[in-house]
């Protein structure tokens, strides 16, 4: 089981978790824009910590990591799809943020897996969490692991544009903000390369089976999905959040099911998004 992060990271961690209860304290860190101050500082020094049964270790170098690291490892998010018997050797990670989710795949599953054997990929559009995604991926030894900078779900473009958020796991391909997002901040264009993701699966791991594929690419899940029918029929279980503002979740239950895939769990269902748990 992963660790909860007060029994390991002590006063910073402890420090910053308060502050998010204090809704008055979030209306004025939202005003006085510190988030930004918060990125410089983790930047200058980063929280580390490891997880229990694998000694993955993992840094938390911005803001909006933490609050990732927070959604994985304290809240554990995704242990219920990763659970009832399942396990995951290969896998798939579209928008892998900062690359804590193979960290929690090799934690969830050390028992079950050799040491640090995970085959996978992750992807990520913004070229900042890639490099993060390749540091963790370097310095737990997961060498299956690839890293790749670019888009998901981009049709046949070779490039197309990419807005980075100033809190980086809400950048997306579209330019509309999350309707809950209070920042103001200015989006940032990037132009990305598209990604074939099948060639690059068939490329590192030939024809090995997927068993678990987790699409988090904040509105062209639907876009991914429908491009690539073949990758998902090689795939086992698939986690996919579907970001309500962009996606209709009847299209992209629809879409699954029509390639033989049949949903599992709703989970951590919000007015804006929910993940949906699917297997065949």
């Amino acid at each position: 089981m992963s660790e909860t992060f007060p029994e390991r990271l002590g006063l910073k961690h402890s420090f910053l978790n308060r502050l998010t209860k204090i809704s008055l304290i979030q209306k004025v860190a939202a005003a006085l824009r510190v988030h930004k101050i918060l990125d410089r500082c983790l930047r200058i020094l980063p929280i580390r910590g490891s997880l229990l049964r694998s000694g993955s270790i993992y840094r938390i170098s911005s803001y909006s990591a933490w609050l990732m690291a927070k959604e994985l490892f304290q809240f554990s998010v995704y242990r219920p799809a990763l659970s009832q018997g399942f396990t995951c050797r290969t896998f798939i990670d579209l928008g892998c943020h900062a690359g804590y989710f193979p960290l929690l795949l090799n934690d969830v599953f050390f028992s079950k897996n050799p040491p640090n054997q995970l085959a996978g990929l992750c992807v990520d559009a913004n070229p900042l969490m890639t490099a993060e995604t390749a540091w963790h991926m370097e310095a737990n030894g997961l060498c299956g692991v690839h890293v790749h900078h670019g888009m998901a779900g981009g049709g046949s473009a070779k490039s197309r544009t990419f807005y980075v958020n100033s809190t980086s796991f809400l950048s997306s391909a579209f330019p509309q903000k999350h309707p809950e997002q209070k920042l103001a901040d200015p989006l940032l264009s990037l132009d990305v390369p598209v990604l074939d993701i099948s060639h690059l699966w068939q490329e590192a791991h030939g024809d090995a089976k997927i068993d678990l594929l987790k699409i988090d690419i904040e509105g062209s899940e639907l876009d991914f999905i429908r491009e690539n029918p073949d990758l998902l029929r090689q795939t086992k279980r698939v986690i996919v959040e579907c970001h309500k503002w962009l996606v209709s979740e009847a299209d992209l239950s629809l879409s699954l099911t029509g390639l033989g895939f049949r949903q599992l769990q709703r989970l951590n269902e919000e007015e804006h998004t929910v993940v949906l748990i699917f297997e065949q």
